[in-house]
């Protein structure tokens, strides 16, 4: 005696499995809407809902550049043929054209190079004609100084020497109160006293927010 056919189950697709279990997803802690059409999300529960949506949304987002892409590459690789002898055209005359314009440009720098290093007075740093503008900046001149100089001035010339900061050292000691007022902490006999500290202004920094990706 056979056994009777037990029908094979009927498996949904994966995406309408995905769509089946999104829409649960979505109905699922959903957070309301506020006046201004966005959502007002009031816990983490609903914060990670719109994390979910979010991190959809940026598949699909995904998906749609990756096919414009493909489209794309192909829409170019069937008008290649007729590009190609555009593109070689637009290299062999752009090169020979840049390569003209950069020997041009060297005669008018070596020409306003002459007219700054033997101008008596006021050299031209900027040369305006009808057709171009020269142009002249001196970056300025940067100054090292050895150890070797800082022990001699210390001892010949000590003003020529400045005191330095501690900034690590003091915004490690000094705590700015409500208000913008700067402190520090002294013994006063047994205890400690806030005692106020002149001449130190802080600009609180802005604090910033992003929404990082951890998928």
């Amino acid at each position: 005696m056979s056994l009777p056919e037990v029908p094979e189950p009927e498996v949904a697709a994966p995406s309408v499995l995905r769509n089946a279990v999104e829409m649960e997803l979505d109905a699922l802690d959903a957070p309301p809407y506020a006046d201004d059409g966005r959502f007002k999300v009031v816990d983490r529960t609903q914060a990670d809902w719109v994390g979910r949506l979010r991190a959809r949304r940026l598949d699909e987002l995904s998906a749609v550049r990756h096919r414009a892409e493909r489209q794309r590459d192909a829409v170019m690789a069937a008008i290649k043929p007729y590009l190609d002898p555009i593109d070689e055209w637009e290299a062999e005359r752009t090169a020979a054209l840049e390569r003209e314009v950069t020997s041009l440009e060297a005669v008018l720098m070596d020409f306003h190079r002459h007219e700054v290093e033997t101008a008596e007075i006021d050299p031209p740093l900027t040369i305006k004609l009808p057709h171009v503008t020269l142009h002249s900046r001196k970056h300025p001149d940067r100054w090292e100084f050895a150890d070797a100089f800082v022990a001699w001035a210390r001892a010949q010339r000590p003003e020529l020497l400045r005191e330095e900061v501690t900034k690590p050292a003091a915004k490690k000691a000094v705590r700015i109160m409500e208000g913008g007022t700067a402190v520090v902490e002294i013994a006063n006999g047994d205890e400690l006293v806030d005692v106020p500290v002149p001449g130190i202004e802080v600009e609180v920094g802005e604090r910033n927010y992003w929404v990082g990706d951890d998928r």
